[in-house]
């Protein structure tokens, strides 16, 4: 009755659980933290997710079981992302984590965000090794993807560590490639999975590389 008449889905997911019926309730735990996390309201968001993780480890029996973890997973990075920071202790576990389940599942179309993730994560605490190696498969994967926002991603993620290394013209290639993906759409790249907008961030990162090279006048174009 709950769920036709619209209910708020953390109210949902309370009745749910309260009922003995964790599919639902899961589900909705899942609905309700993506509501807060595009309001913004990240804490709010990662508490919704952990209730939801709770109670799907104490229920085995769902088919679709691990792709839920996997979601969840990187829902959680996500919100942590913006709330703890982006190399914070506890981001490096759960994106960990999530690169884990993503590659025992197999799951291509969530590759994306996952790996930006647990890049993002290196790339903040300067372990820049380790984000080349992660850059590097982002961008093998993802640079023909049908995704236009993994396409940019693959592009920016290697660009900006490139960057940090010191390869700058390498790295200006890279970003210029996901500026010029991201002026081809309609609109800009924004998604909460990614925790910023990354069209944006390859913008200026690309002004930022010219203006390194001493191109000014490309820098401010």
């Amino acid at each position: 009755v709950l769920e036709s008449d619209g209910a708020a889905p953390e109210i949902l997911a309370q009745h749910a659980a309260a009922a003995g019926n964790s599919d639902l309730a899961i589900r909705s735990w899942l609905a309700a933290g993506e509501s807060a996390a595009s309001r913004s309201a990240n804490k709010e968001a990662a508490s919704h997710f952990r209730a939801a993780l709770r109670l799907l480890e104490d229920t085995p029996a769902l088919a679709d079981r691990d792709a839920l973890r996997l979601q969840l997973y990187s829902a959680l990075t996500s919100v942590l992302m913006v709330s703890q920071g982006y190399g914070s202790d506890e981001v490096g576990r759960v994106a960990a984590k999530t690169v884990d389940l993503c590659r025992t599942i197999g799951d291509e179309k969530t590759l994306a965000p996952v790996l930006w993730q647990v890049w993002l994560f290196n790339y903040t605490r300067s372990n820049l090794d380790e984000a080349l190696t992660i850059a590097r498969e982002l961008h093998d994967r993802m640079r023909e993807a049908e995704d236009r926002t993994a396409r940019i991603v693959s592009h920016t993620a290697l660009g900006l560590t490139l960057f940090a290394r010191g390869e700058l013209d390498a790295a200006l290639a890279e970003l210029e490639a996901a500026v010029k993906t991201d002026q081809a759409a309609e609109s800009i790249t924004v998604a909460y999975r990614y925790g910023m907008d990354v069209g944006a961030a390859a913008l200026a990162y690309r002004a930022w590389c010219h203006a390194t090279l001493g191109r000014d006048a490309e820098a401010r174009n």
